[in-house]
């Protein structure tokens, strides 16, 4: 994630951790507006296939969003990513259903390899039913539709049975 999209967070209040399974790594940029942070997702499972944007991926771990300002916590959990659709959904505080977190776009790639695939999105935009279950859950105003995300990126082994 852009380090000026963490940073309006923080100054929400709001701190975002990798959950249980996943693990995050800052990278310091030339400048601070191209500073990261990456956040990264064990694939577990599912049917993706890239070459023909089909199937959906599924995602270890989580995301923990903590409101410092009101001492609320909302965990981002069951996240997947739906080739056909380009979304990345996931389970907000245990909800009954997921929610679009974001929608895939800017320049897609995708390579094969031997067993493996990989795909590519230079940009994630925020969705619009999670920033209103985030703002909700954690009493803020601090999520917007549309923010991009930042940059995504996935490679998964491919198993044919």
């Amino acid at each position: 994630m852009p380090r000026g999209y963490l940073v309006s967070l923080a100054k929400s209040g709001i701190i975002l951790l990798p959950g249980a399974g996943a693990t995050s790594a800052y990278t310091a940029g030339i400048s601070n507006a191209s500073s990261t942070d990456a956040y990264t997702f064990p694939v577990t499972g599912g049917n993706g296939e890239v070459s023909n944007f089909f199937g959906i991926v599924d995602l270890g771990g989580s995301l923990v969003y903590i409101n410092s300002s009101h001492s609320q916590t909302a965990a981002v959990t069951s996240l997947r990513l739906n080739f056909f659709t380009g979304a990345l959904t996931g389970i907000i505080n245990g909800a009954a259903h997921s929610v679009t977190i974001a929608y895939v776009g800017g320049n897609l790639s995708t390579s094969t390899g031997s067993g493996t695939e990989t795909f590519s999105a230079t940009q994630l935009s925020f969705g619009g039913k999670a920033a209103s279950a985030l703002n909700t859950a954690l009493a803020t105003k601090a999520f917007v539709k549309a923010v991009n995300l930042g940059a995504l990126s996935t490679t998964f082994d491919v198993t044919i049975s």
